[in-house]
């Protein structure tokens, strides 16, 4: 079957429209991995500046920081619970670490802090002492 001009410059643009739909999902999809990377890495900061101010609660309490995070959820016997086990998880699903006396904040605070989305990159922690990520 021999194509006429007209139909093979439909053809064309067919094909154009098709590429160009196919180039603008995988921008998309590029764009909302790195809006979602942005938007754990912004839940990290403000949950451990959240588990931060639990920790000054603790401490006004009881009279002094948790040794762990885990007495936030299983405080001395007169107090309540002040987070779950789930509060303590960072975006990624890892335990938040901890650090008292906190070096990097003022030593007579604690450090909170998670590695974000791959624990070998220095560059990646985000923590109660790090700016707001952007």
């Amino acid at each position: 079957m021999k194509l006429t001009r007209g139909k093979r410059s439909d053809l064309l643009i067919v094909a154009i429209t098709i590429m160009v739909v196919m180039a603008y999902g995988l921008h998309q999809r590029s764009t909302d991995a790195r809006n979602l990377d942005l938007a754990k890495k912004r839940t990290a900061w403000t949950s451990a500046k959240t588990l931060l101010s639990l920790c000054k609660a603790y401490q006004q309490d009881t009279g002094d920081y948790p040794k762990t995070l885990l007495e936030l959820v299983k405080p001395p016997s007169a107090h309540l619970p002040y987070t779950s086990e789930q509060g303590l998880l960072d975006p990624w699903a890892r335990q938040f670490q901890y650090a008292y006396p906190g070096p990097h904040n003022s030593l007579d605070e604690p450090d909170l802090w998670s590695f974000g989305s791959n624990i070998n990159d220095p560059n990646g922690i985000i923590g109660t002492w790090t700016i707001e990520p952007r």
